[in-house]
C-alpha cells in the first residue's frame, strides 16, 4: 500500500496537467494566440509529469507500471506532436481519451499496490474517493473548462457545446452528491 500512496500523487499531477493542456489547447485552436505560450509551458509540465511518473515507476519496479506508463507516454507523444494540426473537437476528444487513460492508470496503480484491497472500510472508502471518485469529478470539470474556454475564445456557444456543458454540470453535481 505504501508504494501506491507514494506513487498516486504523481498520477494526480499528470491528470491535472493533461486536463490543463486540454483547456489551453482548446483556447489556442479556437483562435486565442495569446494562450500559445501558456499552452507550450503546460506541454513541458505534462512532459515533466511523465518523467516524474517514470522515475517513480522505476523506484517502485515491483508494481510493474512500466508497460502501462509507456503506452500512456506514447499516446501523449502522438497528441503532443499533432495538437496544432487538430480541430478543436478532435483535440478535445483525444485529450479526453488520454485523461481517461490516466484515470485508468491510477486505478491500475491502486490495484498493483494493494490500495484497493484495504480491509478497513474507512481506508477503502478513502481510497475509493481519492482514486476513483475525485479523478472522475475533476475530469467532468476539466471537460467543462475546455469547452467553456473554447466558447469564450470564439465568443459563441454551439448547441452541441451547450448540451455537453449541461450534461457535464449534471454529472459533476451527481458525483458531488454521492461523495
Amino acid at each position: 500500500e505504501q508504494r501506491g500512496i507514494k506513487t498516486f500523487p504523481a498520477v494526480v499531477k499528470l491528470l491535472q496537467n493533461v486536463q490543463k493542456h486540454r483547456g489551453l489547447n482548446a483556447a489556442v485552436l479556437s483562435g486565442n494566440a495569446g494562450m500559445v505560450g501558456a499552452r507550450n509551458a503546460m506541454t513541458q509540465d505534462v512532459n515533466m509529469a511523465f518523467r516524474d511518473m517514470a522515475s517513480l515507476a522505476s523506484t517502485h519496479a515491483v508494481l510493474d507500471l512500466g508497460g502501462s506508463l509507456s503506452a500512456l507516454d506514447k499516446q501523449w507523444g502522438t497528441l503532443r506532436e499533432e495538437c496544432d494540426k487538430l480541430s478543436p473537437k478532435d483535440s478535445f476528444t483525444r485529450h479526453t481519451a488520454l485523461a481517461a487513460a490516466v484515470i485508468e492508470f491510477g486505478v491500475f496503480v491502486a490495484d498493483r499496490s494493494g490500495l484497493t484491497l484495504d480491509p478497513d472500510p474507512a481506508g477503502y472508502y478513502l481510497m475509493d474517493a481519492a482514486v476513483v471518485k475525485l479523478p472522475a469529478l475533476t475530469e467532468d470539470l476539466g471537460k467543462a473548462r475546455a469547452l467553456g474556454t473554447a466558447a469564450l475564445t470564439r465568443k459563441t456557444v454551439a448547441t452541441e457545446e451547450k448540451v455537453k456543458l449541461t450534461a457535464l454540470y449534471a454529472a459533476a453535481a451527481a458525483r458531488g452528491s454521492r461523495s
